[in-house]
């Protein structure tokens, strides 16, 4: 599967879904979590997530992106670092795993990922790099063309350099005075509910709730995860 890395914020990736990392409640975290519900707009996003309750870990939802440039916000569940013995790589796997086949299911070309487990959730960068890519190179789309792995930490862009891997950059959103008119008017309630993009979106929500429903979907992804684990297990860093 074709993937590549950028340096920037996540919330400025021009793709048909961006993922944000979560927990089962799928309430607004820290960091990447705290910026997409900023950018996307805190009160939609939290009463388009409320529907859902509880959510098993290693799996996701779609939600509509609201004032994001993409059309899909995947809310992936994860789990924090405990010690690598609570199933802390499969889960995560398993994230990754479901949140591409969900956006395959929508449609999707095109797709961004943070990097799920760094940071707030405690994975050593090197681990969660790991299991990043290895779900990249292993999912077959259907439909998607391209993942986007967005790093916001300079650290860790340069540890992934170090790695051999080639790391672009994420232009900023930022529209100049002549987009400003055309950004209003995407943006607003009338152009969402009323465009053949609101319509489209509508359908791929729909699509994506029969995906979620489907309790085979999930032992998909867990068995994804349990292929590569046993293929590949993790080597845990020295300080593990």
């Amino acid at each position: 599967m074709n993937y590549k890395i950028l340096h920037g914020n996540i919330i400025d990736a021009k793709v048909d879904a961006i993922v944000l990392p979560t927990n089962s409640e799928l309430k607004e975290g820290s960091g990447t979590s705290a910026a997409i519900y900023k950018a996307a707009g805190r009160e939609n996003l939290a009463k388009a997530c409320s529907k859902f309750g509880k959510i098993e870990r290693g799996t996701a939802v779609a939600t509509d992106a609201f004032k994001l440039d993409a059309k899909y916000i995947i809310h992936a569940v994860g789990t924090k670092w405990i010690d690598g013995n609570h199933d802390e790589y499969k889960i995560i796997s398993s994230a990754y795993a479901y949140s591409l086949g969900l956006a395959d299911e929508m449609d999707c070309k095109t797709i961004a990922f943070p990097l799920m487990g760094a940071g707030y959730y405690g994975f050593d960068r090197e681990l969660a790099f790991k299991i990043a890519i290895e779900n990249f190179e292993r999912f077959a789309p259907k439909t998607l063309e391209t993942i986007v792995l967005v790093i916001r930490d300079m650290n860790i862009c340069d540890f992934i350099k170090a790695e051999g891997y080639e790391v672009g950059i994420l232009p900023n959103k930022i529209p100049d005075i002549s987009e400003k008119e055309e950004y209003k008017s995407r943006h607003s309630k009338s152009w969402h509910s009323k465009s053949k993009h609101s319509y489209d979106k509508n359908k791929g929500l729909d699509k994506a709730m029969k995906y979620i429903c489907n309790p085979e979907m999930a032992r998909i992804a867990l068995k994804l995860a349990e292929d590569i684990l046993r293929k590949k297990p993790p080597t845990l860093p020295p300080k593990w």
